[in-house]
């Protein structure tokens, strides 16, 4: 089975040499931008970027690890016996830039969180596919992580790379025709999934294949003549 889809339009932001290289959020006001985590601001540059105007529409925010950078800091504060950071613990949960985004832009259309170890961000362009199939409607995507925390590192079972994608997706019978075919051997990725689909929709092409490690996702342009 291939879903069949087109990207209106699509965006990315990825960091710099510093790892906590962080995007630039003039649109927020600095008293609420000096809160938000890099995650937040990552996810929220990108959505505005597509976006920059307040109005209705479907979205999907997805991240293999959300917030864990602090949600570590608050378990590290509880063994340490300090007090917790009320503005921390509120915005370390998975909808964090999803919720942020919808009051930013008075979004009061239903919003869709998704995580699926490594195969997040296919999961989240499968969600956001069926949303726009069933209601008919374009979808926001929002992708957007980091890399685990050094306590967490040893861990590390992918490319990680701080970075997000975002783009406007609808179903449609011509643009881009997906699937997902296992493979006869695993192996660890060269790199981050989302980086390759960033190399890949920025040259012109009809077909590239991502690699998952267990699985590839092929991606080829289907019209009238090649549907």
């Amino acid at each position: 089975m291939e879903a069949i889809f087109k990207i209106d339009k699509w965006t990315s932001w990825v960091a710099g040499n510093e790892a906590t290289d962080a995007p630039q959020l003039p649109e927020v006001p600095a008293m609420q931008r000096r809160r938000y985590s890099l995650l937040s601001k990552m996810a929220l540059r990108v959505a505005l970027d597509l976006l920059p105007e307040q109005g209705l529409i479907r979205s999907v925010f997805a991240s293999r690890h959300g917030e864990l950078h602090r949600t570590v800091d608050l378990l590290l504060n509880i063994n340490d016996s300090s007090a917790l950071s009320p503005t921390k613990f509120s915005q370390s949960v998975y909808n964090t830039a999803s919720g942020l985004y919808s009051i930013k832009q008075n979004n009061l259309a239903p919003s869709t969180v998704v995580t699926s170890a490594k195969d997040t961000l296919a999961m989240a362009f499968v969600e956001a596919y069926s949303q726009s199939l069933v209601h008919q409607q374009t979808v926001l995507l929002v992708y957007v992580d980091q890399p685990l925390p050094e306590l967490y590192q040893p861990y590390a079972d992918e490319p990680e790379e701080t970075l997000a994608f975002a783009c406007l997706l609808t179903a449609a019978e011509q643009g881009w025709a997906t699937r997902f075919e296992a493979k006869q051997q695993t192996s660890l990725p060269a790199t981050h999934v989302a980086s390759q689909l960033i190399s890949a929709l920025s040259e012109p092409c009809e077909q590239f294949t991502c690699d998952l490690g267990e699985q590839n996702w092929l991606w080829r342009v289907a019209n009238e003549s090649k549907a």
